[in-house]
């Protein structure tokens, strides 16, 4: 878990300390995010981060114009790439040929930028699979608004 997402949460007398590590990573850490979710979550879950966590939904409102303006801001070949990985739990994007991704005229190089703007962005992450093997994934939050597109 981040510190400076830690005292985020911390500095918004947020409750459950043993939740904040799932919620960081739900939110994928992103500071400002958790800002307003850390706001949500006193408001309206009187502090309590396992209440909201058992709230079926990811997003809440005060994201959804965040989430609408970063998505608009993507390019053609950003929006192709996000929405492939939306779709799935974890990519190995070395294993995939490109023309899967929807079927699109994509060249590698388009690829392989997107691939390099979106991680710069903060809108994909790296994680490790069982055998310790680089994929790449969408945040959780970011992961459900794409799907809606």
């Amino acid at each position: 878990m981040s510190e400076d997402a830690a005292e985020i949460l911390s500095n918004k007398g947020l409750k459950d300390e043993e939740k904040w590590g799932e919620l960081i990573r739900l939110y994928g850490g992103n500071p400002s995010w958790l800002n307003i979710l850390a706001t949500t979550i006193e408001d309206l879950f009187n502090g309590s981060v396992d209440r909201f966590l058992s709230y079926p939904s990811l997003c809440l409102g005060d994201l959804d114009p965040i989430l609408q303006e970063y998505y608009q801001r993507l390019s053609a070949s950003e929006k192709i790439v996000i929405q492939w990985l939306a779709n799935q739990e974890a990519a190995d994007i070395f294993q995939k040929p490109v023309g899967a991704i929807r079927e699109s005229p994509l060249r590698d190089a388009d690829f392989l930028t997107a691939i390099q703007s979106l991680r710069k962005r903060g809108l994909i992450e790296k994680v490790c699979d069982d055998r310790g093997e680089l994929l790449l994934a969408v945040p959780a939050l970011f992961k459900e608004y794409v799907k809606h597109q």
